[in-house]
């Protein structure tokens, strides 16, 4: 169901499918998991005391928890929503920013001018994540940001790859896929399937 509505927010065109997505690394939720833990684990440590005091112990425990819960409830929708999707046409970035606050940044292909990423400090070299930085033809300025993605490299040599497909001409396209399905299948396969 949660992946119907993550779909739903891409307003996908007729005959549009999606090719991959990629969410960021779950270490960029690492402070908001950390206090969603304290909030829930904190009561239970101090379940003696609170009850000790009666009702009013039992609904500060009972804040203390529920908060928790939404928190977590709250980081998690935010991190599975949050999501770059590359479609046959497009690229389509959805940055979900809490319950109600979603953003929706969607290009073509043939409008992406260059891709570039960025990995800094240990915890990123350690873990392989990165800043994925993709600017536009129209303005160069202008940068979509995809903040601590893994496998910075891979995932915009593949925009790029994607970009190059998408801008080259029908005829190059089609001799492009044909070369690709030549390097999959094998060659004595591939003559196979094209002979007489």
């Amino acid at each position: 169901m949660l992946k119907k509505v993550l779909i739903s927010h891409l307003g996908l065109e007729k005959g549009e499918f999606i090719k991959k997505l990629f969410r960021r690394s779950l270490w960029s939720k690492f402070w908001p998991i950390l206090f969603s833990a304290v909030f829930i684990i904190t009561p239970f440590f101090l379940i003696y005391p609170l009850f000790n005091r009666g009702v009013p112990g039992m609904a500060v425990f009972s804040i203390i928890l529920i908060a928790g819960l939404v928190l977590a409830l709250r980081t998690y929708l935010s991190h599975y929503f949050t999501a770059f999707v590359m479609t046959d046409s497009r690229v389509v970035e959805v940055d979900q920013k809490g319950f109600f606050n979603r953003s929706v940044c969607e290009v073509s292909y043939d409008k992406i001018q260059d891709v570039t990423y960025q990995s800094k400090g240990v915890l990123a070299a350690l873990f392989k994540l990165g800043d994925i930085y993709i600017s536009f033809t129209d303005d160069a300025r202008t940068k979509l940001k995809l903040p601590k993605m893994k496998n910075p490299a891979a995932l915009s040599s593949e925009i790029l790859n994607w970009r190059t497909r998408h801008s080259l001409p029908a005829a190059q396209n089609a001799e492009y896929l044909l070369e690709k399905i030549r390097h999959k299948v094998g060659e004595d396969a591939f003559n196979d399937l094209t002979s007489d």
